[in-house]
């Protein structure tokens, strides 16, 4: 299927030390505000520590209005001409930092969850050995994991199975050949693994939404 656009008002919480990617394939204008939590003060102000598993798993293009209005007050106290004291600010950043753990997933299904370090792995695997076939069980061996859990928790952990991360990330590498190189895309094809042209330019437009003969003319316009 073709991915969907960023959704209005989407945000992500990425944890420390976790690699994050991002595209944007047309034109568009997008306001961003980027916080960084310093979950030493946060627990010596809520009095506890958050849970660890809710700080090590990430959430990506999630939508929530408390968090939402509470980060849009943040971005008018960060903009704003004039800002008030200091604990308003601090009261805001703690109470999205409580409802963002709200979020975390429940107890109980804690086993669906990669480590920083394990996803960290998994991603930097799969984006080098994108351009052949991946088995499941290297990734499963990688992370000290079974298949079906790892698929399970990298799931769990990126919002897409394995398989569909290293399509992903073959496309973007056939992307990089289109856009710096005049090879033909027989080369190409075969260079990033896939049968012929035909099953390029079927895997191509089902990710980006078009041809690959169309995307290279269209960058070099």
């Amino acid at each position: 299927e073709r991915p969907a656009p960023p959704a209005v008002h989407a945000m992500s919480f990425v944890p420390a030390g976790v690699p994050v990617w991002s595209r944007v394939d047309a034109a568009m204008r997008i306001r961003h505000l980027d916080i960084h939590f310093d979950v030493a003060a946060l627990s010596a102000r809520i009095g506890e520590a958050p849970d660890r598993t809710a700080l090590a798993t990430p959430r990506l293009q999630f939508t929530d209005a408390r968090i939402f209005s509470l980060a849009r007050l943040i971005a008018e106290e960060c903009g704003g001409p004039d800002t008030r004291h200091d604990v308003y600010g601090e009261s805001l950043i703690t109470a999205l930092f409580i409802d963002l753990m709200r979020l975390a997933p429940d107890p109980t299904r804690r086993r669906s969850a990669l480590s920083p370090r394990q996803l960290d792995r998994a991603v930097a695997y799969l984006e080098e050995n994108c351009l052949r076939g991946l088995r499941l069980e290297e990734l499963a061996a990688l992370t000290g994991l079974s298949q079906s859990y790892f698929s399970h928790a990298f799931k769990a952990a990126t919002g897409v199975p394995p398989y569909q991360w290293h399509m992903q990330a073959r496309i973007r590498r056939v992307q990089e050949m289109l856009s710096r190189s005049a090879l033909p895309l027989t080369e190409i094809a075969q260079a990033a693994g896939f049968a012929d042209q035909a099953h390029l330019t079927r895997v191509f437009r089902r990710q980006v939404g078009t041809t690959p003969a169309a995307w290279r003319r269209d960058t070099r316009i």
